[in-house]
């Protein structure tokens, strides 16, 4: 049987300061559940960390060692790497800089370049169309267009006469334009039949056609010089040969056309061998030759 100091003494062994210590320290039974619940929840803890710790010990003892200091080279080279990649970034960016500035010039050179094309094209055009070298058009130059504008007053004036002496049948007009848009034209004449209602080359006509043709253009050059130069008069005119290409009556209408261009104090010579028109012709200069020599002689 323990006694009152056995007691005491066992407390106190155990770590109790006296009874009431002892006493105070007895757990309640929801206490103990909940202690050995903790206590088993951390056994169970404690098996799973020692099943972990085992698993990597068997990852370990499997791996290859690793050779640390190779791993602290291969660091400093990547780390060396790294510093000229930099190095390199850093330059690329100058260049990159550097490029930038030279798109902006070529920018603004292109600018520049463009606004030139443009004045130039203008430029290129007007001459070409000055030069009557424009692409795809009639090649005719402006000194030719000019002409033109002129040669046009001198058919309209000739075409008065030519269309009397062949009973309005042709009209002299110019020629639109070449073969093809590669040969300069623009002087060119055409003539239009308004019998057919076609239009055809000058050279298709005959020759009493043709010298028709010839004196028709020659009389209204004629008139446009003097309307054009300043008060200035042809007051003589001489026409060569051509009449013995003519029928009768187309020798009359142009003896007619003549002879309304004696009007006023205007003259008009013609030198010709034909005896059908000496007949015509009023006051001549006649030219005979014999064995002896040439004479001239005045019929009025």
């Amino acid at each position: 049987m323990l006694t009152k100091k056995t007691l005491e003494k066992r407390l106190t062994s155990c770590g109790f300061a006296n009874l009431n210590d002892y006493k105070n320290a007895i757990l309640s039974a929801d206490d103990i559940n909940r202690i050995e619940a903790e206590i088993s929840q951390y056994q169970e803890a404690v098996t799973k960390v020692n099943q972990v710790v085992e698993n990597l010990k068997d990852q370990i003892n499997s791996s290859i060692e690793v050779d640390i200091a190779a791993l602290e080279d291969d660091q400093n080279e990547l780390k060396q790497q790294q510093a000229k990649r930099q190095d390199e970034l850093e330059n690329i960016g100058h260049i990159i800089q550097n490029n930038e500035g030279i798109l902006e010039a070529l920018k603004t050179k292109q600018q520049e370049r463009a606004q030139t094309e443009w004045a130039y094209g203008e430029m290129k055009m007007l001459s070409d169309t000055a030069n009557g070298d424009l692409r795809g058009k009639q090649k005719l130059p402006f000194e030719q267009y000019v002409q033109g504008v002129y040669f046009d007053m001198v058919l309209l004036e000739a075409n008065k006469r030519f269309g009397t002496m062949t009973d309005n049948r042709y009209i002299l007009v110019r020629k639109d334009g070449g073969a093809n848009n590669q040969s300069k034209s623009g002087l060119e004449i055409d003539v239009e039949d308004k019998w057919t209602l076609k239009r055809r080359s000058v050279k298709s006509l005959s020759g009493g056609e043709s010298f028709k043709a010839s004196l028709a253009l020659a009389l209204g050059l004629s008139d446009i010089v003097q309307n054009f130069a300043g008060g200035v008069q042809l007051d003589t005119m001489f026409i060569d040969e051509g009449f013995g290409s003519l029928d009768s009556e187309s020798l009359e209408k142009a003896m007619e056309i003549l002879a309304g261009l004696t009007e006023g104090s205007r003259l008009v010579g013609i030198i010709s061998h034909l005896d059908e028109l000496k007949e015509k012709i009023d006051k001549k200069i006649v030219i005979s030759r014999d064995p002896q020599g040439s004479g001239v002689r005045l019929e009025v």
